[in-house]
């Protein structure tokens, strides 16, 4: 069983930030922990020797001698995985032969695999818990555990109620079963409690999972204790590997980003309490493309301990049909560095600075870089990391080889000494005020665009705002962008910045950076400025005092923000009929009101929270929802978690949210910020933004609460290629990206790209009428058309439908919004909308492009419900 056909589905993303930071009361700085990779060496060549070990699991004991295990390859055709085993004695460099010495019990439910182990040492026991399935198509996996008194056995398999005998599972997974399902755990052990780390994989979700155990019980499998997430993740995130970092006092945890990409690597979260874990930077140094499945080094314990040289490994290599992938091991060292806010005046010279190219040096009070010969000259910000962030500096070209050099910021560096081609964005802007962003590894990835301003006559302020893929630049404090870019590919996240020219002097001035914000209104209301209502700072806290105000509003100033966890502290005073308050964010204007564009979330006298949508939609999304509080009698903590479309409400400090919605429309990714109330006397404190506690969240590319009606549902096509995972069955299966057994529906192959003499067509048969709001093609991913795209992809269909014992009608080539149509029983997908129907046919008669002639997609239907319409 190959466990890393998870879920590689194209996250929708957006967030941000952005404008001056001219309110230094606003920013607030904190440590974050980075992970640098010192140069290190492959132990294990897939290449040349053949198969893999992937997952690794390792204890360095009290001798320095280190015990590995890891998945490989197993039997042909089965089992699929084996655990084996090996053993170094001189720090890594070298490994002794390797063994099996887990192997799959026949007859049983783990008689398929053993694979990801994950391994401790308590009580005279080594455990080792591992992922197996019934499933010969490598889906609706359970997570096993065995003992022994010996790292290599002979081992003991949980049986349900004791060890030995027939294995049974010990976290069964009750997900679909054609879903990966639950595996590849990790252990650490703190006092008496044993924390056990697994993935759980389900539709439109990909979590690490939580639950404890007593050390004390010798049959602690069968008394488990279950706590949650502890991380949502995207679909681009892979497996954690947990540890304890006694220096830190902290649970590090490590995967892989963009696993089996081009531009994967490894990132990091971090947990004081082993429960919630927070995104951390990622590891910085030796790193190889196409990595997934990191491990963790530690003790028996699952420690780091601060005397350790502590080091982590992962596998890389292609993902073809034959998986040959290589271990690498690299030396880690742990240490924090500074992110939520950094300025820099250059008053004190360039301290914060390192130069690699160039001639740098503070002059007239600005870093300046000097050289005109300088094909590429570039600084960076030392020890300071960001993510979703706002980016500013005053930029001004004092010569130029000729009108098209340039200067500029450089966003997102994976190693901090990295030029603009190697990692991260640059924002430029040429001599002859000509703008443009250029992403490192793609090249330049927008066209030029005038920014009427002369940057040899004076400085231009620059303001980069970036939120996950999504990049925003400004020019002299301008309300819209010049530039406004997502990266829909495999972006960078947080990283280094630095300041860049090619072939032009230049200085930079009044650089900063800031990710985090907060306001306890000690300074008065300098940050805000009141577009309705009666405003102002009184005894700590910033009043609304006008009950007729319809509503009243203060906006944050000059920032615009995206993705992050935004909160308050809250009081009605006083009120009349109708009347709450609430936070607006994610505004297009900064005057707008809470109906013409964002969200609001709100909070009535009764404590009833609700969510609204602005813009063209204009309504309540989400119906008040009861939460136990009283605005009226003292202040309620109020957090908005924001994730792309994704938002999560917090009403008086719990634990899971009341509110958690999907927005299956246009989503308003980054924007403005404003205290909102309507016909109330109101009080705010205590306003906070952070971008470091978003979670890696759960986006993916349809609502999870609107229902797939296409699920199971029959389907039938006139020319379906039955072979390996493929199947016109995996239309309906409700799996939007590969995983082992469901890769999805192609046709035989064709010799041209238009087949409309003969169409292709699939039928699926809903079995009653049903409404539907919208049907989704799925593409084919991990393979790309010569050129880029999707390959055979059908580019011209149409939907047609009709009703329980009725004849297919309606046929459409698009498929348009705002008019949701009625489908009976037979549902056929094509792409269109489609009034009373229980039938879609999606008719294919023509494919994109380049490859064989194959039409290749996933499909899924989506209800009409009255707040997703």
């Amino acid at each position: 069983m190959k466990t890393k056909w998870l879920s590689f589905v194209p996250a929708i993303l957006l967030l941000l930030l952005c404008l001056p930071i001219t309110a230094s009361a606003v920013s607030s700085t904190s440590q974050q922990l980075a992970v640098v990779g010192s140069p290190g060496w492959d132990i294990y060549s897939g290449a040349t020797i053949g198969g893999y070990r992937y997952g690794p699991s390792f204890i360095v004991n009290s001798d320095g001698s280190i015990d590995m295990w890891a998945c490989s390859e197993g039997g042909s055709p089965l089992p699929y995985d084996y655990i084996r085993y090996q053993r170094s004695t001189d720090g890594g460099v070298t490994w002794g032969s390797n063994q099996i010495v887990l192997p799959p019990t026949a007859g049983s439910m783990d008689a398929l695999s053993t694979c990801d182990p994950g391994v401790i040492k308590f009580g005279g026991y080594y455990y080792i818990a591992y992922t197996s399935t019934t499933n010969r198509g490598g889906t609706n996996n359970q997570i096993f555990v065995a003992r022994s008194t010996s790292p290599t056995g002979t081992w003991e398999k949980w049986n349900g109620t004791g060890w030995g005998g027939n294995p049974q599972p010990f976290i069964v997974y009750d997900g679909s079963p054609l879903v990966y399902g639950a595996g590849q755990p990790s252990f650490v052990v703190k006092g008496s409690t044993l924390y056990i780390y697994y993935s759980w994989i389900d539709n439109n979700m990909n979590q690490m999972r939580v639950a404890t155990a007593s050390t004390v019980n010798a049959n602690w499998p069968g008394s488990l204790t279950y706590h949650g997430a502890g991380i949502n993740k995207s679909s681009f995130e892979d497996a954690t590997d947990v540890k304890y970092v006694e220096a830190l006092d902290k649970f590090i945890g490590v995967q892989t980003n963009n696993w089996g990409s081009d531009v994967s690597y490894i990132e990091v979260y971090s947990s004081s309490n082993g429960f919630d874990f927070t995104k951390e930077y990622y590891m910085d140094g030796d790193h190889y493309a196409r990595a997934s499945n990191a491990g963790l080094s530690g003790d028996a314990l699952g420690h780091i301990k601060a005397t350790d040289s502590p080091f982590l490994s992962y596998a890389y290599g292609s993902f073809g049909a034959t998986l040959n992938w290589n271990t690498r091991l690299t030396p880690i060292t742990m240490s924090l560095k500074t992110s939520g806010a950094f300025s820099d005046n250059f008053s004190g010279g360039a301290g914060k600075w390192t130069a690699y190219q160039g001639s740098w040096s503070v002059s007239g009070g600005a870093y300046t870089q000097s050289s005109l010969t300088a094909d590429t000259a570039y600084a960076g910000a030392s020890g300071t990391v960001f993510g979703n962030a706002i980016y500013d500096a005053d930029v001004r070209i004092t010569a130029a080889a000729d009108p098209g050099e340039w200067a500029g910021l450089h966003i997102g560096k994976i190693k901090e000494n990295d030029n603009f081609t190697q990692s991260g964005y640059l924002v430029f802007i040429r001599a002859n005020g000509n703008m443009a962003l250029f992403k490192a590894g793609t090249g330049q990835v927008t066209g030029e665009t005038a920014s009427g301003l002369d940057p040899t006559a004076g400085s231009v302020h620059l303001k980069v705002v970036k939120s996950g893929g999504n990049i925003k630049v400004f020019t002299n404090g301008s309300a819209s962008p010049l530039i406004d870019w997502t990266d829909n590919g495999l972006y960078y996240d947080s990283g280094y910045f630095g300041a860049v020219t090619r072939l032009a002097s230049a200085t930079f001035d009044n650089v900063a950076a800031i990710n985090n914000f907060s306001d306890d209104f000690t300074f008065g209301a300098g940050n805000w400025t009141a577009n309705s209502g009666t405003w102002a700072v009184s005894g700590g806290t910033y009043n609304q005092t006008n009950v007729a105000a319809d509503p009243g509003s203060s906006t944050l100033n000059n920032l615009v923000l995206g993705n992050g966890v935004i909160e308050a502290d809250v009081k009605i005073n006083a009120g009349t009929t109708g009347n709450w308050i609430g936070l607006s964010f994610a505004k297009t204007l900064p005057t707008d009101a809470y109906f013409d564009s964002g969200y609001l979330v709100l909070l009535e006298p009764s404590g009833n929270v609700s969510l609204y949508k602005g813009g063209t939609e204009n309504k309540v999304v989400v119906k008040p929802v009861t939460t136990g509080t009283n605005p009226t009698t003292g202040f309620v903590h109020l957090k908005v978690m924001k994730h792309g479309g994704n938002i999560q409400v917090f009403v008086g400090n719990v634990a899971s949210p009341q509110i958690d919605w999907n927005d299956p429309k246009t989503v308003f990714g980054s924007g403005y910020a404003s205290l909102t109330n309507v016909k109330s006397s109101v009080s705010f404190d205590n306003i906070a933004w952070t971008t470091q506690k978003v979670p890696g969240g759960s986006t993916n590319l349809g609502a999870s609460n609107i229902p797939n009606l296409a699920r199971f549902k029959t389907v039938t096509s006139n020319d379906s290629l039955v072979i390996a995972d493929w199947d016109v069955s995996r239309l309906t299966d409700g799996i939007e990206t590969p995983v082992f057994g469901s890769a999805g529906y192609t046709t035989s192959s064709y010799s041209a790209a238009n087949i409309s003499a003969t169409p292709v067509w699939v039928d699926i048969d809903l079995g009653s009428d049903q409404t539907v709001d919208k049907v989704k093609l799925f593409p084919r991913l991990f393979t790309e058309a010569v050129g880029g795209g999707s390959p055979n992809f059908p580019v011209d269909f149409t939907i047609q439908t009709a009703p329980d014992g009725g004849e297919l009608r309606y046929g459409r080539n698009d498929l348009e919004s705002g008019q949701s149509r009625r489908l009976s029983p037979r549902v056929q997908f094509h792409a269109g909308n489609c009034p009373p129907c229980s039938h879609i046919r999606h008719e294919a008669r023509n494919a994109d492009r380049r490859r064989s002639r194959q039409l290749s997609s996933s499909i899924v239907g989506d209800r009409n419900l009255p707040l997703s319409a």
